[in-house]
């Protein structure tokens, strides 16, 4: 019979292993795929890349955008700098303006997680129910947040969220209040229904939806596609973004599978 291993050299070893290989897996399969610090060399639009160069990146580096109504970088005068930023260095959107990147992500087979800062401006708003948001669909005629061809989720100053999933409206969650010119981090994670594929294949769409990195939502929405992966911003009064970033998250990985099988035939033979 084989002896078994002693308890202490077992446990070191699967440890170490689960270790070893966990950080090999996230960081050869997370990719950022586009940022944007919105900084300024002077006012200007999103797509003013010729005078602010060097302001985006990621592998997709330089992007424009696709831009409707109220929709600025630099302004000085109207929302409290970003943390980190100088005053201007943040892109504003104004009374029903909309930008969204001119990119497609349905492209990408990985789920997708989006980050950036937001603020409601305490300036022209009409209640703590005005709100950020984050859009995802097809961009043609740069669509508003209620649109058929988008859905969104709406991050109001109240702590409340709501959902238009291709037109049709739902409820979100709620959080702590952030109030007016308090900016503050969101994240929201697109997958399929499993939470561990694209968005924009075969397996549903799900959205997971975070402030402050607290989860206020998970919701499935109508199937994304082809098409499908443009990823926009939008105000009803005055409101501020910054420091966007899209990237991919990492699938489960045969290798965890693998490890976890090694850690319970450790354990097995140490029991024999």
């Amino acid at each position: 019979m084989t002896a078994p291993l002693p308890m202490k050299t077992s446990v070191k070893s699967i440890r170490y292993c689960l270790a070893l290989l966990g950080c090999t897996v996230i960081s050869s399969n997370a990719a950022v795929l586009f940022t944007d610090n919105f900084d300024a060399t002077g006012p200007g639009s999103p797509n003013d890349q010729t005078t602010n160069p060097g302001r985006q990146g990621g592998s997709l580096a330089t992007l424009g955008y696709l831009q409707a109504g109220n929709v600025q970088i630099g302004n000085t005068t109207t929302l409290p700098a970003s943390p980190g930023s100088d005053v201007g260095d943040e892109f504003l959107a104004a009374f029903a303006g909309t930008a969204y990147i001119n990119q497609d992500f349905s492209s990408e087979t990985s789920p997708l997680e989006i980050t950036f800062r937001g603020l409601v401006s305490s300036a022209s708003s009409t209640g703590l129910d005005n709100w950020v948001a984050l859009m995802v669909g097809n961009a043609t005629g740069v669509p508003f947040v209620n649109n058929a061809n988008v859905s969104s989720i709406l991050f109001r100053a109240n702590g409340g969220t709501e959902v238009w999933n291709h037109g049709a409206n739902t409820a979100g969650g709620s959080s702590v209040a952030p109030g007016f010119d308090v900016w503050s981090d969101y994240k929201v994670i697109l997958s399929d229904t499993a939470g561990t594929g694209s968005a924009f294949g075969s397996g549903g769409s799900r959205a997971d939806y975070y402030i402050n990195g607290s989860l206020l939502g998970t919701l499935n929405i109508t199937q994304l596609t082809a098409g499908e992966g443009y990823i926009g911003f939008a105000s009803d009064r005055i409101v501020g973004y910054d420091n966007v970033q899209i990237s991919t998250v990492p699938e489960p990985s045969s290798v965890i599978v693998g490890i976890s099988g090694l850690a319970g035939l450790v354990l097995l033979r140490r029991r024999k």
